[in-house]
């Protein structure tokens, strides 16, 4: 049926004419229905939407996407569709069926009264004094707190169930007994409810953390009662904190600091009274380059980095590189590099510095 249906539409010529909207709008809907009963529910919607474009005023459209919504548990939507395909046949009984059938799982239990005042205030049939009774019904199902548990099931289902979509539609739609409805107070109460709208989001907010607080075991504002999974991350984190090993970091980054007997410029580590000294005497001076650095600085610079940090600053700057190729041979300061090395491994792992320094330190420096 599928593949005839689809044979029909590439046999229709442009379908710009009215006529052949509506055998377009009529073959998209049997195929809606087709992939409906084949399972394949979002390829019924596509078809439906489809129809919808071709005929918006068709009510088998609306039907159409309102029983694809529903396959796809989209209830709320589905609802609204079947109240837009109501009003252009309102004595289609599979339509009345299938909203009787979505009010009965939108508005469960207590929420049951507010799903008739809503489906009534959908109706635009009937009188001024029924829409009233039906808009004072849902104003009280959700503005009245004097019960919080028909409250909440009255927030979860409007909000399910679009309820917003129908105070608005009432509101701005020009029914037969609009003046009468403005005039006895009908639209005051419409009004209200749309007013609370951010409101009763907020609260079905408040309520759905609440209720994720119950099923993880924690009661909201009980003493020492904490969120499972928060705990476990942090029994996790202890965890790997205790399995890494205690290896001390290669040393930190030298920076100069001028000396005080001869001016000329010396290496310090990262000490308080170093760092105190520097920030009292820093001045704004020129950046300088590695080529400009004293031997003997950059000799030490180059032993406390590491090597995977120089092997990337050689890669991208030339100056550095230049660098690293000075002290690929052994120099004046061989016993310096040694001793430097032996320490850091001795304090990384005890018992390698002898290991590593016997395969001659300037081969390490080399690998850069």
């Amino acid at each position: 049926a599928l593949s005839s249906y689809a044979q029909a539409l590439n046999a229709l010529p442009g379908k710009e004419s009215e006529a052949e909207k509506q055998q377009a709008a009529t073959l998209r809907a049997n195929r809606s229905l087709c992939c409906l009963r084949l399972g394949e529910f979002e390829l019924s919607l596509a078809e439906a939407e489809q129809c919808k474009t071709l005929r918006p005023d068709w009510a088998k459209a609306h039907f159409r996407l309102a029983a694809a919504l529903q396959a796809l548990g989209r209830l709320g939507e589905s609802r609204i569709a079947a109240w837009e395909s109501f009003r252009r046949a309102p004595g289609d009984a599979s339509v009345q069926a299938l909203i009787t059938e979505l009010r009965k799982a939108l508005f469960p239990g207590p929420a049951a009264t507010l799903g008739e005042a809503l489906d009534c205030l959908e109706d635009f049939s009937h009188g001024p004094d029924v829409t009233k009774a039906a808009a004072q019904a849902a104003t009280d199902s959700l503005l009245d707190d004097s019960d919080p548990v028909v409250r909440e099931a009255c927030i979860r289902a409007f909000s399910a169930s679009r309820g917003a979509d129908t105070i608005f539609r009432r509101q701005n739609a020009m029914g037969t007994n609009w003046r009468e409805e403005a005039m006895n107070g009908t639209m005051s109460l419409l009004s209200a409810m749309a007013k609370a709208g951010p409101e009763l989001e907020e609260e079905l907010v408040k309520l759905n953390r609440e209720a994720e607080s119950r099923e993880g075991g924690c009661s909201d504002g009980a003493p020492g009662c904490e969120d499972r999974h928060a705990v476990a991350s942090k029994a996790d984190d202890a965890g790997r904190q205790r399995a890494v090993p205690n290896v001390l970091p290669p040393p930190p980054a030298p920076f100069e600091v001028e000396g005080e007997d001869d001016g000329r410029p010396l290496l310090a580590f990262s000490t308080s009274k170093a760092k105190k000294r520097r920030e009292r005497r820093r001045e704004p001076e020129a950046v300088q380059t590695p080529e400009a650095w004293p031997e003997r600085a950059l000799m030490e610079l180059l032993i406390a980095g590491s090597l995977h940090s120089l092997m990337a600053a050689a890669a991208v700057c030339r100056a550095w590189a230049a660098a690293a190729r000075r002290f690929r041979q052994p120099s004046q300061y061989r016993e310096m590099v040694e001793a430097a090395w032996k320490g850091w491994a001795e304090a990384a792992c005890p018992g390698s510095g002898d290991v590593l320094c016997s395969a001659e330190p300037h081969l390490l420096v080399k690998s850069l």
